[in-house]
């Protein structure tokens, strides 16, 4: 098939309307699936309820996030953004919570998230903010500075003075 010429197309709100809707149910079934298969796991090896209670709590706020998403009219299935972000959180907590069926160290799976934050913090923000090169502003400062130094050492040393140099 020949590559079609001119502008893509882009899509109506009532497509993203019928998108948002059909995978806004696609996740909260597989959250609904994460909830009952970490019931499921607290019943069979007695672990407790904080971990099943945590991964619900993280359900609930994905619900909350992703629907206040789509009540503004944003489109939650673009591949970039917080939404993306969302459903990335809701499987690795499903992943979580099927793998508690067989042991308890699967919620170590979880660590993943901060992990994943602490990289983009440092690679989006604290890496550039550190290692920032100097602006011209502050190179045309510093050339200054060393010209008038050297002009005053030149000066010094032309009168026979000696200078120390640090």
């Amino acid at each position: 098939m020949a590559p079609q010429k001119g502008k893509e197309g882009t899509k109506g709100q009532k497509q993203i309307d019928i998108e948002n809707q059909e995978s806004f149910k696609f996740n909260n079934l597989i959250g609904l699936l994460g909830i009952v298969v970490s019931g499921l796991a607290t019943y069979l090896h007695d672990y407790g309820y904080t971990l099943p209670l945590f991964g619900l709590f993280v359900h609930l706020a994905i619900y909350w996030m992703l629907s206040a998403m789509i009540k503004s009219g944003l489109d939650i299935n673009v591949a970039t953004g917080t939404a993306e972000q969302m459903k990335d959180i809701l499987y690795l907590t499903v992943l979580c919570e099927i793998t508690s069926l067989f042991t308890l160290y699967g919620w170590w799976i979880w660590i993943i998230i901060p992990l994943v934050g602490l990289f983009k913090l440092w690679t989006n923000f604290l890496a550039p903010w550190f290692f920032q090169a100097p602006s011209p502003e502050e190179d045309e400062r510093a050339d200054k500075k060393k010209i008038k130094m050297e002009k005053k050492i030149r000066r010094i040393q032309s009168q026979g003075g000696y200078v120390q140099q640090r």
